[in-house]
Parts: structure tokens; C-alpha cells; sequence
């Protein structure tokens, strides 16, 4: 009975045609054609993968299929009517004599293909693929875990797993949500070598990668209507994948990024748990809040007759003196000379101030009535009334009270004035914070009565902090009417909270001091909204 080896490439559905098409090598004396029955197991526990609990144990099911690599050629099964520990798979198969047989077979077959077919010095190589579809958020047991197998005696597959799985519960994942994409630090898809130096424990083992080849995305069936969490079965190779993050998508824009993992190192037929959590803040009586991605802003391109809202992107961009802050007319339109701007410094939001965008100097007339919370409105990808507010309890809550991790020496961190990627303002550490390793720990920590620039962080090591959970509150300064006062040297940020029909609450960060008091409500102000989470 020949030997055979075989270079194997799995590729998406689009490549099935090709596979199944493909005839056996001409060279090949007394082919026939029959329907074949081959028996398959799964090694050791009878499951493909078990990951500390009866929910992640994986049998075969119903639709599986296996390509099988014969003296002959190669074949995609008849997909599986049911499931079980053992199964036995139906197709139409080439073989060189009816009793005797040399194959190997690869699971799942429904993305399985051969590229370069070679009965000399080939490997053996598996792709993992880049991207999954989720047919079903409610049924998280399916996992597509590469196998392999070789011929046993009696025609029978005994599938030995080459790789592992990561079970990653994204946690609060926000609505409009239509993608995630897990970002590992090692590669994780495309080609790898199969190592058989042990038959018996065959494996794929990561390395160093690109960005293409450590990103796995996942496609949900719909766009999530309400915030929920979602649990993800990653198939990954052995070894060190390093740390991962997840990323929400709504088509392009980025919703949500959790915060970097620690490193994690797989084994063969090994199944972890893992959390995918966000930089979570403790607020009033145990609520637990998460900041958006960066101060809110609005602009226009027709002098004020239509608003899009968005957060800043980066953390850290500030407009200041610029067209939108220093244009604003009344009531949300911009002066006549200015169609075009955006503004990111809003007064008090009521009613009849347009959420603020509002350039009059008289709190009292113009300023008086009720909230109108700023996270009514559509903002960027989000659907409305996902961001809020914070009261000035909270805010108090945020920065004095709360229990915090230790950073450095410093029991409780929850803040740290600094100058990131030459912009000044206050770092917020997350309850939960690592610092990354390689970046300077930050001085003065808690401590309102020094400089901005106490603390100086780069654009790469502030991307290090950000992954952390780390929140950048910039000094963006205030604006009266169309005039804008320190510029980089104040942090000013509106609560919900109102103190009578002129003022309302605020926080504030200067070069000496923190402070939460009642200001005026007609001065323009920096605005940084939180959603609440269910941790």
C-alpha cells in the first residue's frame, strides 16, 4: 500500500467547488467509483474540545463534514444527519483497490481544500481561517476545531485534534453591534505546518505574526438590538498567543474596545475560559459605569441647520480655538460667516439652548429649565440613549472614593494629571488596571495640586495604558460666548446635576486644584458621557 503525504490548505466556501470537482490523478491504474461509509471517532474524552464545564464539551453534529485525501484523490462528505461521540460519514469516494485504502481526512471538511497535491516530500498545512459567521447567539456549543486523521485498520478515522480553544465572553457588548474582532499578539490564522513527529499528538503552534494573520473576526447574524454579552469559540494553535483585546463594530465604526488580556499559552486539545472586560469605573452606590471613547462633539457644514453628533477620536483631540467653538450664534446656528465648524465645548443642556450650542452670556434668560441629557441624540454608530451623563456625586465618587487597584505604590489610584502625546489632562485608571510593563509608572498619583506635565507620556506608550483601560479626560478649557479661556490648562466637565435656575454642577481640574462646585450655566464646557454596565 502506497505511503501518501499531502499539502492541505482550507479555504472558504468559494473553494468548495473546486475541491469537489477535482478528478483522480489520471496516473492511477484501476480507479472505481463507489459509495463509501467510513467510521470517525474523536480521541481521549470523546469530545472535540472540553473547557472546564459541561457547556463546552463538543461532540459531533448534525451538518459536520470531513474531506478525505485518498490514493485517488479527494473527497467532501455528505454532511451528518445527527450527532454523537463517533459518526459515520457517507460520499463518493476514488479508491485504488476496493479493500485497501491510504488516506488522510481533515475536519471541518466544509472549508477544507488541497492545494498542490504532491505524493513525494509535501507537509501537511492547515489554514485557520480569519473569519467565522455566528449563525445563532443563543447556541455557543459549535466550535469548528481543526482535526486531522490517518487511515486505522477497518477503514475507520480516528480524529486527533492540532490545536486548542479559547471560550471568550465579551462582556456588555453595545447595541447596533454587527462584528467583533478579537486581536491577538501572535498569529492565530492562515498557514500552518502540521507537526507529525508524533503521529499520536500531531499540533500547529503559533508565532510571530502581522496584523493580518492575528486578527479573527466575527460576523453576527444581526445587528444587536439591546446591550448583551456574547460568547465566542476561538480556535487557536498551540503555544503562546500572547495577550488579545476585542473590538465592536457597526459596519467601520468602532463601539467598544475591552481591555488587553494577560498572556495566554494553549495545549493541544486544550479548552480555556477567558473574560473580555471593559475598563469598568465605580460610581454612586456601586453603579458601574464605562467612559466613551473620547469628549463629545458636534459638527456641522451648513451653519447650525443640522447637527451630526460623534466622540473625539483620539482620546486627547481637543477643537479650542477653532470654527464651531468660536462661531457659535444662538440656538444652535453658527454667524453667518461660518457655515462650517465643530464644537466641543457646550454649555449647560436644556431645552431651549440646543444641547448648549448656545453662545449667550445670560444663564438666567436663556439658560433656565430642565436637563436635556446629551446622550438623547444619536451619537456616531450608536443608537440613542446608550450614553448618559454622570451626576457631580458621581463624579466625586469617580475620583475621591471609590476602591481602585494600586498603581505603583499608590493604594485606590484614580487619577494622575499628565501630558499625553503633548496634550494636558487627567488620566483615569480603571478599578481593575495592570500597568503595562515597559512604561514609566505615573508620579503624584491622586494629587490635584501639581502640573500638567508631571507625568509625559508618548503616543505609543499611551496606546499601552489605553489598551490597560486607561481614560484621558483632555484640558480642553471653557468657552464664554465665543471667546475660549485656557486652552491646555483646564480640565472642565459638566454634570447632570443643576444648582438652582442659573448654575449647574460641574468638575474641574486646574494646575492647583480639583474641583466639584456650581458654575454658570451658560459657559461652554467639555462633556463626557458614560454607559451604564451590568459587572
Amino acid at each position: 500500500m502506497k505511503k501518501i503525504q499531502f499539502v492541505l490548505l482550507t479555504a472558504g466556501l468559494v473553494a468548495l467547488a473546486a475541491a469537489c470537482e477535482k478528478q483522480p490523478a489520471a496516473s492511477e491504474p484501476e480507479a472505481g467509483e463507489r459509495v463509501t461509509t467510513i467510521s470517525a471517532s474523536i480521541e481521549g474524552s470523546g469530545t472535540k474540545v472540553t473547557i472546564a464545564d459541561a457547556d463546552g464539551k463538543f461532540s459531533w453534529s448534525a451538518g459536520d463534514k470531513i474531506i478525505v485525501h485518498t490514493s485517488g484523490g479527494y473527497v467532501l462528505s455528505d454532511a451528518l444527519t445527527a450527532g454523537g461521540t463517533t459518526a459515520n460519514f457517507e460520499f463518493t469516494m476514488y479508491t485504488l483497490y476496493d479493500d485497501s485504502r491510504d488516506f488522510f481526512a481533515v475536519y471541518p471538511g466544509d472549508y477544507a481544500t488541497v492545494d498542490g497535491v504532491d505524493y513525494g516530500d509535501a507537509v501537511l498545512k492547515i489554514n485557520y481561517p480569519s473569519v467565522y459567521k455566528i449563525t445563532s447567539l443563543s447556541n455557543t456549543n459549535y466550535a469548528p476545531v481543526p482535526m486531522i486523521a490517518a487511515n486505522a485498520p477497518g477503514g475507520t478515522l480516528d480524529f486527533r485534534h492540532i490545536g486548542a480553544l479559547i471560550r471568550v465572553t465579551v462582556k456588555d457588548v453595545p447595541p447596533t453591534t454587527k462584528s467583533l474582532e478579537v486581536i491577538f499578539e501572535k498569529k492565530v490564522t492562515g498557514p500552518f505546518i502540521v507537526n507529525l513527529t508524533d503521529p499520536s499528538n500531531p499540533y500547529v503552534e503559533t508565532g510571530d505574526g502581522y496584523i493580518t494573520n492575528t486578527t479573527i473576526t466575527f460576523d453576527l447574524p444581526s445587528a444587536l438590538t439591546t446591550m448583551r454579552d456574547v460568547v465566542l469559540n476561538i480556535p487557536v494553535p498551540t503555544g503562546n498567543v500572547g495577550a488579545f483585546y476585542v473590538e465592536a463594530y457597526n459596519e467601520g465604526d468602532l463601539l467598544m474596545r475591552t481591555r488587553q488580556t494577560s498572556g495566554v499559552t494553549m495545549a493541544r486539545k486544550q479548552g480555556r475560559k477567558a473574560m473580555a472586560s471593559l475598563p469598568v469605573f465605580t460610581t454612586l452606590s456601586g453603579t458601574k459605569v464605562v467612559f466613551s471613547p473620547g469628549n463629545l462633539q458636534a459638527s456641522t457644514t451648513d451653519g447650525g441647520s443640522h447637527w451630526d453628533w460623534d466622540f473625539a477620536a483620539p482620546q486627547y483631540d481637543v477643537v479650542g480655538n477653532a470654527a464651531g467653538n468660536n462661531s457659535i450664534g444662538g440656538n444652535g446656528l453658527l454667524l453667518d460667516s461660518t457655515p462650517n465648524g465643530t464644537v466641543d465645548l457646550f454649555g449647560w443642556s436644556t431645552a431651549d439652548t440646543y444641547f448648549g450650542i448656545h453662545q449667550s452670556t445670560d444663564s438666567i434668560n436663556d439658560y433656565d429649565g430642565d436637563f436635556v441629557d446629551w446622550g438623547a441624540n444619536q451619537i456616531g454608530p450608536y443608537a440613542t440613549n446608550i450614553w448618559r451623563t454622570m451626576g457631580v456625586t458621581e463624579w466625586n465618587a469617580l475620583l475621591v472614593s471609590r476602591t481602585a487597584s494600586t498603581v505603583g505604590t499608590t493604594p485606590n489610584a484614580h487619577y494622575a494629571k499628565a501630558t499625553v502625546n503633548g496634550v494636558a489632562g487627567v488620566i483615569l485608571f480603571p478599578d481593575q488596571y495592570t500597568h503595562p510593563a515597559g512604561v514609566i509608572v505615573p508620579s503624584d498619583i491622586n494629587k490635584d495640586n501639581i502640573a500638567f506635565d508631571s507625568n509625559v507620556y508618548s503616543f505609543d506608550d499611551w496606546n499601552k495604558m489605553e489598551l490597560a483601560g486607561c481614560v484621558f479626560l483632555p484640558a480642553a478649557g471653557y468657552r464664554t460666548a465665543t471667546t475660549m479661556t485656557n486652552v491646555g490648562s483646564e480640565c472642565d466637565y459638566w454634570s447632570n446635576a443643576k444648582d438652582g435656575d442659573k448654575n449647574a454642577y460641574r468638575m474641574s481640574f486646574t494646575a492647583s486644584k480639583l474641583t466639584l462646585n456650581s458654575y454658570n450655566r451658560h459657559m461652554g464646557r467639555s462633556v463626557r458621557l458614560v454607559r451604564t454596565v451590568t459587572y
